[in-house]
């Protein structure tokens, strides 16, 4: 047991001081945020086209004022201007200071169409002006047919689903218990990824500098193991602790109640389901690790190892509208997508006492039984330095009782 913790207390503060782990964990949040509220910003000011300044070529007899009517209540503005021909158009477009022209034709409630000219793509059509379009055209023909657009838009609203949560209604703050699970989901694939990789390039370094022959030589295999496995998960949940921390610190400058719901046993039980996540994931990448012959053969399947903890999301709907059905109850057994269906499943609903201890219990022994064979595969793997391992002949290392 010393031997495992002084392995796990080395490797943690070695992958502490990690320059991969601290950009990974600091700056790359950061850049995707930036990224995010970059494209953000440029989706919000090219959606609604009030920036573009419009030029309107009105052909017809009643849409210059209902324009304006519709404009007024955006609070935008577009020259209505005369032009009779496609040159006349073309020649007010280059020489004034206009992004497009709108070209709304005679017979535009026959044919549907209208035309738009533009010099720049940044100044291409938007759903903005369509809208407005589509609007002004149905009501026009509708009262033109007798009909009331009003009374047509009352007779054919789209019901409105209020979703109201039971604990928002008792304390009145938005409970997080359904986001919760997928939020973490997401920091642990992304943690998985980082850690995980991390915890393979070390052990393919140390068999290709042949090291580890010297630590063998005092620690035995299964410690070494251990301590490396216990090391990285512990890591990733610290790396999932300061995102957390980071989030709950802005959300509480804007809203504090809403953290309200976070400080909670379910959340406690996500947290420890995310820490045996880590274990089998960090074990599997040892695996790899044991079997490869260098960085580039083991990163190359590293790749499907997120893919672990991401299936249970695409049965995420039959988990959340019957969370003791079937499904879900299969899924909790089975090692790899038990932590990601359980935390689904307390996102939505309480999962009885015993079957979180029997998923607990589970996850203990099989994670124990992984890590027994992930150090026994890298113990072989050094025997068989500079070769390429396949999946048979991994299996008949797992079988073999001469190692």
């Amino acid at each position: 047991m010393s031997d495992i913790f002084r392995v796990a207390q080395w490797e943690f503060v070695k992958g502490i001081k990690n320059k991969g782990f601290l950009f990974l964990t600091f700056v790359f949040p950061i850049i995707m945020v930036i990224i995010v509220a970059i494209i953000s910003f440029a989706a919000i000011r090219g959606s609604g086209g009030q920036d573009l300044n419009l030029a309107i070529v009105d052909e017809t007899s009643f849409m210059t004022g209902m324009l304006e009517d519709s404009f007024a209540q955006y609070e935008y503005e577009a020259d209505f201007i005369s032009a009779s021909a496609l040159d006349e158009i073309e020649k007010v477009l280059q020489e004034e200071e206009y992004d497009c022209i709108l070209h709304i034709p005679e017979d535009v409630l026959e044919t549907n169409q209208v035309y738009y000219y533009f010099k720049e793509l940044s100044s291409l059509e938007t759903d903005f002006i369509r809208n407005i379009l589509s609007d002004i055209l149905i009501n026009q023909r509708l009262v033109e047919r007798g009909y009331s657009p009003l009374e047509i838009r009352e007779l054919t609203a789209n019901v409105r689903v209020i979703s109201r949560h039971i604990k928002e209604v008792e304390g009145g703050g938005f409970s997080f218990g359904i986001l919760m699970p997928y939020f973490l989901a997401l920091l642990m694939i992304l943690a998985v990824f980082f850690s995980g990789s991390i915890l393979l390039q070390s052990i393919i370094k140390e068999k290709t500098n042949r090291i580890v022959e010297i630590i063998l030589s005092s620690i035995p295999a299964k410690a070494l193991m251990f301590g490396k496995i216990i090391a990285y998960a512990l890591l990733s949940i610290v790396q999932i602790l300061i995102w957390v921390l980071a989030g709950s610190l802005v959300i509480l400058y804007f809203e504090p109640k809403t953290l309200e719901s976070l400080y909670s046993t379910k959340t406690f039980l996500m947290l420890l389901y995310v820490f045996f996540a880590f274990l089998l994931v960090a074990s599997l990448n040892a695996i790899l690790g044991s079997s490869a012959k260098d960085a580039q053969s083991g990163s190359q399947a590293t790749g499907l190892l997120v893919l672990i903890p991401v299936i249970p999301i695409y049965f995420a709907t039959s988990i959340i509208q019957e969370p003791n059905g079937t499904i879900s109850k299969v899924l909790s057994y089975i090692p790899f997508f038990t932590p990601t269906t359980m935390m689904l499943r307390l996102g939505v609903s309480a999962p009885s006492g015993k079957e979180i201890l029997l998923t607990i219990v589970i996850l203990l022994v099989f994670s124990y039984l992984l890590i027994l064979l992930s150090a026994k595969l890298f113990r072989i793997g050094m025997l068989m330095y500079g070769k390429n391992v396949n999946l048979r002949e991994l299996i008949k290392w797992a079988r073999s009782k001469d190692y």
